[in-house]
Formats: structure tokens, sequence, C-alpha cells
């Protein structure tokens, strides 16, 4: 017994000092800052070397170990394979639009005191952010499709249907998305601001509030939603396709938000066979968040606006009552998804 212990702190030991030595080569080759500037994070920078630690030191222990992961090595390949398509894709997107002549976003004039150089350049931002977006999710969700066709996938690609234009549905989205921003406001208070990467002008709003919808309801809730639901059943599906939506927003504060609504848009999808809804509650929800941008309140809190700290905690506990109520309508529904799909399955 005395021996399995000693082997087990020498291979505990091993693990840190191997994922030591990854966290020092990823800090030595710069990654992390260089991570940190383009999201404009830098003071987060020890977050992320914290984070990276953890993950290298957690992911040593489970090869050491041979903890078992119940997910299994597809979904391991299916992760790797959306991202290195997502990442390829992105590149290519960016390519295009310095070839197809876009001007390409200068940092210090979108930060210029002077409005007018940094309005005029913020408008160029989103010509060339519309062009890298159309280009780089038209790739990403042809190179998927192509993936899934090559190992037999699921055919369906995305369902629509009537019910996704339930008003009343519709109507309960907008609600439950806007009390779950107001839940996690004292979270999001302590991550970094949301700088505007979109830029300003027509091109900005039909990227935002058109193809952001449009491309990532039916990669995310489509595509990636279906695939995994097709091999890892409906909860599964629901949670990682939400927290790859989450990830691959790239800022820790959007990341946040986008998980949550993810699951929620991707419950919707669920509960309608319809990505009608899904669509419309994203656009609703992108143009708000453009809108308060655009006014300077991109990062206010709800706090900040109503001025009364009674009137807040009102409706903080408001907010917080809807969320519950609705999250847990969600779950209940999800298990009745569930179990619908493994009945279907025994017959």
């Amino acid at each position: 017994m005395p021996e399995l212990f000693f082997l087990c702190f020498m291979g505990f030991c091993a693990g840190i000092i191997v994922a030591g030595g990854v966290s020092g080569l990823l800090i030595g080759l710069s990654i992390v800052p260089r991570y940190a500037g383009i999201t404009h994070t830098a003071e987060c920078i020890f977050l992320y070397e914290d984070m990276s630690l953890l993950g290298t030191v957690a992911g040593t222990v489970i090869f050491l170990f041979h903890i078992p992961l119940s997910l299994g090595p597809w979904f391991l390949a299916l992760c790797g394979v959306f991202f290195g398509i997502f990442l390829l894709a992105q590149g290519l997107g960016t390519a295009v639009a310095w070839l197809a002549g876009c001007k390409w976003p200068d940092p210090e004039l979108l930060a210029s005191p002077d409005e007018a150089i940094s309005t005029a350049e913020q408008i160029a931002a989103g010509h060339f952010n519309a062009v890298t977006y159309f280009v780089s999710m038209s790739v990403t969700l042809a190179g998927f499709l192509f993936y899934r066709r090559r190992r037999h996938g699921p055919a369906v690609v995305a369902r629509f249907s009537r019910r996704g234009l339930n008003p009343v549905l519709l109507l309960w989205g907008v609600f439950f998305m806007l009390s779950t921003s107001v839940v996690l406001e004292p979270l999001l208070s302590l991550m970094p601001e949301v700088p505007n990467v979109y830029g300003r002008g027509a091109w900005a709003i039909v990227t935002v509030v058109v193809m952001a919808p449009l491309f990532e309801e039916v990669i995310f809730r489509g595509v990636l939603l279906e695939s995994t639901r097709a091999r890892y059943g409906v909860v599964a599906a629901w949670l990682l396709s939400s927290a790859i939506f989450g990830i691959v927003h790239v800022h820790p504060t959007v990341v946040v938000n986008a998980f949550v609504m993810g699951l929620v848009l991707a419950f919707i999808y669920l509960r309608t066979d319809s990505l009608w809804s899904a669509i419309i509650l994203h656009a609703v929800n992108n143009g708000i968040a453009y809108l308060a941008l655009i006014a300077g309140h991109g990062n206010s809190m709800l706090i900040d606006m109503v001025g009364s700290r009674t009137l807040y905690v009102l409706s903080y506990i408001a907010a917080l009552a809807v969320f519950a109520v609705s999250g847990y309508m969600m779950l209940v529904s999800l298990r009745r998804l569930k179990a619908e799909e493994k009945n279907r399955g025994a017959a």
C-alpha cells in the first residue's frame, strides 16, 4: 500500500512538471500576451496563465492516471476538426478581405479622440469585418458539412417549421434572455469590458443582425447540435453545442454570455424543431447589444441605468424569478425530450 501512494505521488509530481513545462513554453512563445492583445484583455493576463496551467495540469493527470472520459475520443476528434476548420476559415476570410482591398482596421485610429477619424475608421472596420465574417463562416459551414458527409453523419442540416414562429414562445424567449442578462450582471461586472470590434455603419449592422444569426444558428444549433445529438443524445448536444458556441466568441465576457444564451437558443430549437425562433431571437439579442454598444452603453449595467438601488434590487429579484422558473421549465422539458428519445431508440 505505501508503494502505491508513493507511485501516485511521483506520478502527480511528474504531471505537474510536464504541465509547468507546457505552460512555460506557451508563455515563453508569448502566445498568452498575443491573445490578450488581440482581445484587448491584457488586465486578465494572469487569469489566462492560471487557466493554462490548470488545464495542462488536469490534462496531464488525466493522461497519466488513465482517468476515463465518458465523452470518448470521438468528441475530442469532433472538437479538433471543428476548431481546425473554424481557424482555417478565419484565416481565409481575413486574406480574402485584404485581397479585396478592404482597409485593415487600425487600433490607434479606432481609439482616436477625434470623433470624425474614429467614426470613419469604424465604418471601414465594419466593411472589413463583414467580408471576413461572410467568407470565414461560409467556409466553416461548407467544411463542416463536407466532413460530416464523409463520416456518414445525419442528413439533417437543420429543422424548420412554423412552430418556431409562435409569438408567445418568441416573447418568452426575449424575456428569458433579458432576465438572464440581468442575473449574470454580478459575474460580468468582474470581467473585462467588451470592445466594439464590429465597427459601425450598414455593413456592421448586416454582419451583426443578419449574417451572424443565420450562419451561427445553422452551424451551432443546426449542424453541430444535430451531429452531437445523433451520437451523444439530446442533453449532451444541448450542452456541447452551447459550450463551443461560447468558446468561439473568444472574449471572456462574451464567452460567458454566449454560452448561457446558447443554452436558451439550443433549448428553443430542440423544443420547437425549428431554427426560425432561434434565428429571430439571436437577431433581436444582437440588435439590442449592438445598439447599446454604439450608444456607449455596451458595458453599462442595469444598476447604472436605473439610478435607484431599491429599484435595481426589485428588478433583479423579478429577473431572478423569471430566470429560475424558466430554467426549471427548460430542464423539465429537456428531461422529457431525453425520455422520448430513449423510447424511440428502444422501439
